[in-house]
């Protein structure tokens, strides 16, 4: 088994959010962090899985360099 744990990445959630100041600070904050997109997630998960047979990647957080 294995957990990826992405942090902020490019998605529409958060684009419902009923109130302006939480969505106005979340557009803030993925403007700054400069968030990851789905291939960036995609390749992290292709990198856990081509692990060799001896090697249990069991969790990885991956997250934007400002993030981390």
């Amino acid at each position: 088994m294995k957990n990826v744990e992405p942090g902020v990445t490019t998605t529409e959630l958060g684009t419902d959010m009923r109130d302006d100041g939480t969505r106005a600070s979340l557009s803030r904050m993925r403007a700054y962090l400069e968030p990851l997109t789905a291939p960036d997630i995609a390749e992290a998960i292709a990198f856990s899985v081509a692990a060799p047979p001896n090697v249990n990647v069991a969790e990885m957080v991956v997250v934007p360099v400002r993030q981390g």
